[in-house]
């Protein structure tokens, strides 16, 4: 938020110890309290995976409210029109409780790796109709560099130039 300008619409918290600083309302130094008063962010999640736990927390008023969650077991962002909650099974080849979306339809959202799994062609798809068409003409580049460094470098120096490189 200090760097964006922009308060998040939701806050994760993951567990990592047993000292409970997720919930800390110490005025000014608490996590909880940073969160609900000087971030405000509208809603904020505490999850513990040893615990197989999650609690959501909404603003309402200027305080943190516990949300219960719905028949499935998760909680509604309505902001975002998704749902989250504790998904069990593998994932990175660790198997065990993960946080999860899905839609609000109650359909699971799949992780880029499982969109990639699915269709693993879908990425190059799109890439290819989004490139600009030109020419036919292709700048050939080597070296270490990426090639989204290297382009934005090259289509900086044209335009420094006075080349505009949409047209090239």
């Amino acid at each position: 938020m200090w760097q964006e300008l922009i308060r998040p619409l939701i806050l994760l918290e993951y567990v990592s110890d047993n000292r409970g600083v997720e919930r800390d309302r110490t005025p000014l130094t608490g996590k909880f309290w940073v969160y609900e008063q000087a971030i405000s962010a509208p809603y904020y999640g505490i999850f513990d995976a040893a615990q197989d736990s999650l609690e959501l927390y909404r603003l309402i008023d200027g305080s943190y409210e516990l949300q219960a969650p719905n028949a499935q077991g998760r909680y509604p962002i309505p902001p975002l029109g998704v749902e989250l909650g504790i998904w069990h099974g593998t994932f990175f080849n660790i198997d065990t409780a993960w946080l999860r979306w899905w839609d609000n339809k109650g359909m699971l959202l799949p992780t880029s790796a499982e969109r990639e799994q699915a269709d693993p062609y879908a990425w190059r798809r799109l890439n290819y109709k989004r490139r600009p068409r030109n020419s036919g003409r292709r700048l050939k580049l080597s070296g270490p560099m990426s090639n989204a460094w290297r382009r934005k470098n090259v289509m900086e120096k044209l335009r420094s130039l006075g080349i505009d490189p949409d047209t090239i």
